[in-house]
C-alpha cells in the first residue's frame, strides 16, 4: 500500500482514476484542490487537502509520505505553468517517487496551441532530470500518459462514464455524418476507452519497473476515413461527408454545416460554438501532423491488461 495524490483530481478524468484506484482497494488516496473541501463530494476514504499552488510549502506539506502524484491541472488555466512547476518542485522536495504530468491526450501539442503548456511541462521535467544530482540516476521518475482520443467520443451524445463528460468528434456515429480533411493522407490517431485510461493509471501505481517517459496507449489506431467506413457498415447507411482544406484546419476554420460540441468545463457557454469549430479544425490538423499517433507502450508493459476493443465498445452502444 502506498499513498497516491491527485492534483486537480475533482475533474472528470481525475474522478475516473480515483474510482479505478478505489477498485483495487490497496492505496491511500489524497486529492489536492483549490476548492473548499466541504464543497467537494468524493467517495468515503478519499482525503481532500485544500491548497494554493502558488505556495510551494503548502504543497510540500501535503505530499509528505506520498509515492505517486497524478496531475490533472488544466494547462490552459495555468498561465506560465506555475501551478504544475511548483507541484513538480514540491514533489522533488517531498521525495515523491513518481509523477504524471497533466497530459492525457496526444503525443504532441503541435497545431493545438491550448496544449502548449503540456510541452513546456514535459521540457521542464526533462531538464530537471538532465541536471542529475551526484549519485542519483534521476531526480523524479515521470510518465506522460498519452491515450490519444477517447473511444467514448464515438458514443456521443450518450454518456458513457460516471464522471467524465462525453464529447463529440469529427466522425459522428450517432448522426451518421463526418467532417474530413481533404488530403490523401489525413493522419492516424489512437483511441482508448476512458475506463481503460483510468485503469492503466491505477495499474501503473503498482508497476514494478521504472515508468516510461513516453506512456502511449491505445485500443485502436486508424484514420478518420477508415473510421467512417466502420461507421457506415455498423449503421447500415452512407455517412454525410463534408470536407475542409489543410489550410482551413491549420488556421482553425471549420465552415461546415455542423460541428461536434466541445462542452468542456474550461470553456464559457457563450464561446462554445466558436471554440468548438476552432478546436475540431485544429485537432484535425494536429492529427495530420502525427500529434495523435500515440505509441503502444503501456499495452506492451501491461500484457495481461485487456484494452476495450473498438468492436467491443461499438457493440455496446450501437
Amino acid at each position: 500500500m502506498v499513498k497516491v495524490a491527485l492534483a486537480g483530481g475533482t475533474g472528470g478524468l481525475g474522478r475516473e482514476v480515483i474510482d479505478a484506484l478505489l477498485a483495487k482497494d490497496k492505496h491511500d488516496i489524497i486529492v489536492l484542490t483549490r476548492q473548499d473541501p466541504t464543497q467537494v463530494a468524493l467517495p468515503n476514504g478519499v482525503q481532500t487537502i485544500q491548497l494554493d499552488y502558488n505556495e510551494k510549502g503548502q504543497i510540500v506539506d501535503a505530499l509528505q509520505g506520498v509515492e505517486t502524484v497524478f496531475s490533472f491541472i488544466i494547462t490552459g488555466k495555468d498561465p506560465g505553468n506555475v501551478a504544475q512547476k511548483n507541484l513538480i518542485d514540491a514533489c522533488v522536495e517531498a521525495k515523491v517517487r513518481r509523477f504524471a504530468p497533466s497530459e492525457w491526450v496526444g503525443v504532441s501539442s503541435t497545431g493545438t496551441p491550448w496544449y502548449a503548456g503540456k510541452a513546456a511541462v514535459s521540457a521542464y521535467l526533462q531538464e530537471l532530470n538532465t541536471e542529475k544530482k551526484a549519485g542519483s540516476t534521476i531526480v523524479i521518475e515521470y510518465c506522460r500518459f498519452m491515450p490519444g482520443l477517447a473511444l467514448d467520443y464515438l458514443a456521443y451524445p450518450k454518456q458513457t462514464c460516471k464522471h467524465f463528460p462525453n464529447l463529440g468528434m469529427q466522425v459522428d456515429f450517432f448522426n451518421c455524418r463526418a467532417i474530413l480533411l481533404k488530403e490523401d493522407n489525413p493522419g492516424r490517431f489512437g483511441l482508448t476507452a476512458v475506463k481503460d485510461i483510468a485503469a492503466v493509471a491505477a495499474e501503473a501505481v503498482d508497476y514494478p519497473g521504472e515508468w516510461p517517459v513516453e506512456g502511449g496507449m491505445h485500443s485502436a489506431m486508424l484514420s478518420a476515413p477508415e473510421l467512417v467506413e466502420i461507421g457506415e457498415k455498423l449503421r447500415g447507411k452512407k455517412f454525410d461527408i463534408e470536407y475542409i482544406t489543410l489550410s482551413q484546419a491549420r488556421t482553425g476554420r471549420l465552415p461546415t454545416s455542423w460541428v461536434a460540441d466541445f462542452n468542456h468545463a474550461a470553456i464559457p457557454e457563450q464561446l462554445r460554438e466558436s471554440w468548438s469549430r476552432t478546436f475540431n479544425a485544429k485537432i484535425m490538423y494536429s492529427v495530420y501532423l502525427g500529434g495523435y499517433a500515440v505509441s503502444d507502450t503501456w499495452n506492451r508493459l501491461l500484457p495481461d491488461f485487456h484494452f476495450t476493443t473498438l468492436e467491443e465498445f461499438l457493440s455496446k452502444y450501437y
